[in-house]
């Protein structure tokens, strides 16, 4: 594991506090760049915001992929043959809503299934999956969902017979209660249809649906028994943050017996997913040292300067993978790997009487002043008075918005799209500035960007209460 090095000339350290400077080991790893999932409410929020209509304005884009690294409770995996037949089912207890869906324009209409013969039912399902299922299963009918822009399911508008009858795969849905089964024959329902069954879906359209998740491994994919074995070692959700390294035992054994299945298609995707889940669950129950009320500055070179305010969260909403994009590749092929951070939501405004208290989420107004800031777990200097960590109070763009309309916001913007430069071209890291902790608990942030010599912006920040937002 080679080391993590500061990127050159973007930012200062700050002087030691200390004759006695003691330097902990920088010994983290960081973690793979995607996640992957399909099933009930599972998906990818993307970046951008999509709007369908009015009614859905500021709603984040969404798509359900394939492949995740732990099996809910009613979640089951089988190896089946689709059948000819049909019937009618209702929609049992999803709670859906007519809508544009990803493959057609969702309609009120009666809701159907396809029958699939099961050849070998798996044993990682969750165990209520299992008592459900007891005894010989000859048969299953499927219920296939569409669902919309924010991931609800919407009625499937094409064919309730969507798998070719005799395409014979590996088939994973969710149970219904036994009350919703049709003419007693259990009865799954289908969030990702897409991606259903393996290998077939993957290899219809020429491919173009594997390509997406195959990065290069060999050609040759695991056989529907195979990942069906795979499957069945997997967590269950939830046992990661109960159990810790017990859950994921199971799991490492396979990985130890089957070397040349780990390789092929699409275990990796499956293995950087389980491990990665485990990781994100052991950051998000971290408590930060450096969380709770900042007041900040940012001054500019001409000497103008804008006074606002921040309120981080405790505990971390998603990690910090890596520290400069040149090392996102290399580290995105490590199977088992250790986040760099995390990442805090952080709420801003102009006056502390201002700030809000919870986490804002994507139907919230609030969300406009949330931003984020970066920590690197390890600490990078231990002194017997003080504790320095790498980090990043990302809140120049958040600075812009709350300056007057004039040449001090222009100046801050500029600012911030110089620090992006710095980071696109690798000049900067995620974390270019630093929290100092005295051992009387106060903290403090700094950070100076200077791009070929030229002093761009300082941010300087003090820690005014513990004070952070709570969770929604």
């Amino acid at each position: 594991m080679r080391p993590l090095g500061l990127a050159p000339a973007a930012w200062t350290m700050p002087r030691p506090l200390s004759e006695a400077a003691v330097l902990r080991p920088r010994a983290w790893r960081t973690s793979p760049a995607w996640v992957f999932r399909a099933s009930v409410g599972a998906c990818v929020v993307a970046c951008l915001v999509v709007f369908f209509g009015r009614d859905a304005l500021a709603v984040p884009a969404c798509s359900k992929t394939a492949f995740w690294g732990t099996r809910g409770e009613r979640e089951v995996d089988f190896v089946g043959v689709a059948q000819s037949d049909t019937l009618a089912t209702g929609a049992g207890k999803v709670d859906y809503r007519i809508d544009h869906g990803h493959f057609g324009r969702g309609a009120d209409r009666p809701i159907y299934g396809q029958v699939v013969a099961v050849e070998q039912l798996g044993t990682g399902a969750g165990p209520q999956a299992l008592r459900a299922l007891v005894g010989e299963v000859r048969q299953v009918v499927l219920v296939p969902w569409d669902y919309a822009a924010d991931c609800h399911p919407v009625p499937w508008s094409k064919s309730a017979r969507w798998v070719p009858p005799t395409t014979r795969g590996l088939f994973s849905a969710v149970l219904r209660d036994s009350v919703d089964w049709v003419a007693g024959i259990p009865t799954l329902d289908v969030h990702a249809p897409r991606a259903t069954p393996y290998p077939w879906a993957f290899e219809r359209e020429g491919g173009l649906i594997r390509r997406m998740y195959d990065s290069g491994g060999p050609h040759e994919g695991l056989t529907p028994e195979q990942l069906l074995g795979l499957y069945n070692v997997l967590p269950a959700s939830g046992a990661v943050k109960s159990s810790g390294e017990i859950a994921l035992a199971p799991l490492r054994q396979w990985m130890r017996d089957h070397p040349d299945e780990a390789s092929r298609f699409p275990a990796a995707t499956i293995l950087h997913s389980a491990f990665w889940e485990a990781e994100l669950e052991r950051v998000r129950a971290l408590r930060s040292p450096v969380a709770g009320t900042y007041r900040l500055a940012v001054v500019l070179p001409t000497g103008d300067s804008l006074i606002f305010f921040a309120r981080t969260a405790l505990r971390p909403t998603s990690v910090l993978t890596t520290l400069t994009e040149a090392d996102r590749e290399w580290r995105a092929r490590e199977l088992d790997s250790r986040a760099v951070g995390y990442y805090l939501a952080t709420q801003t405004a102009l006056s502390l009487d201002d700030l809000g208290r919870e986490i804002a989420d994507f139907g919230d107004a609030a969300r406009e002043s949330q931003g984020h800031v970066a920590v690197v777990e390890v600490a990078a200097l231990v002194t017997p008075d003080s504790t320095v960590w790498q980090g990043s109070i990302d809140l120049l763009a958040h600075a812009a918005q709350l300056a007057p309309p004039g040449a001090l916001r222009e100046d801050i913007e500029a600012a911030h799209d110089i620090h992006l430069e710095l980071l696109r071209s690798g000049r900067r890291s995620y974390a270019p500035g630093f929290f100092v902790q005295r051992s009387d608990g106060s903290v403090r942030y700094t950070l100076t960007v200077h791009q070929d010599g030229r002093h761009v912006v300082t941010m300087r920040g003090i820690r005014v209460s513990h004070d952070h937002l709570t969770d929604r």
